[in-house]
């Protein structure tokens, strides 16, 4: 029986410019992206998830064809089926989820990012959860930030909502929501991500696929 969920870690170091799979509309997408490291990362998360989606259906990766629902969230609509997907990148490493008949919602981040830790800490959480993040050491409080934003990110993308659909007064390392199933994991050194969805899948297949 195959996996209810399949996770996929993907390596962007050392990422080409090979758009032979993507759509015209990604392809103009990616020369509008003015630095170069940023769209080689943008193509190469682009053709692998063409590749495993493509793999996956048993179908031409460059016949896929996506559309942007309400809230952000792509989905596939050739061809059509009960197979949901989420991608998410960081860094040099890029996340790709499957969900057979289940929505699904991921994201990662680098440990390493430079990120002012107390001034978001004081925008987005709770003034109480804020003030206990702010409290903490380094590398723990960014650890902890991350990993309660990654948690908060990949609820909100499963369920198709969308960072400008949810309101701030985050919670610090949250549980996962009511009907809500969900995993954090390391999916490569140095980096933190959660896979989210609205039910309890039957099986979730790790994958890790680093390019040469």
């Amino acid at each position: 029986m195959a996996p209810d969920i399949q996770v996929w870690s993907v390596s962007l170091a050392g990422a080409g410019l090979d758009t032979t799979l993507l759509s015209d509309d990604e392809r103009a997408r990616a020369r509008g992206l003015a630095r170069l490291d940023v769209r080689r990362r943008f193509v190469t998360t682009r053709s692998w998830l063409r590749r495993i989606l493509g793999n996956t259906l048993a179908v031409d990766p460059r016949a896929l064809r996506f559309v942007v629902a309400v809230g952000g969230k792509p989905r596939l609509v050739h061809p059509a089926g009960d197979l949901e997907f989420n991608v998410s990148h960081a860094h040099d490493l890029a996340v790709i989820a499957l969900g057979r008949g289940v929505p699904v919602g991921v994201d990662v981040e680098w440990v390493h990012r430079r990120i002012q830790v107390p001034r978001l800490a004081r925008r987005m959480f709770r003034s109480d959860d804020a003030e206990r993040l702010v409290a903490l050491d380094e590398p723990e409080r960014t650890a902890r930030f991350l990993l309660s934003w990654t948690r908060h990110e990949a609820q909100a993308k499963a369920t198709g909502r969308g960072i400008a659909m949810r309101p701030w007064g985050l919670t610090l390392a949250p549980d996962f929501s009511a009907g809500m199933w969900g995993q954090s994991f390391e999916p490569a050194a140095d980096y933190v991500a959660t896979i989210c969805a609205p039910l309890p899948p039957r099986d979730v297949q790790f994958c890790v696929r680093a390019l040469p």
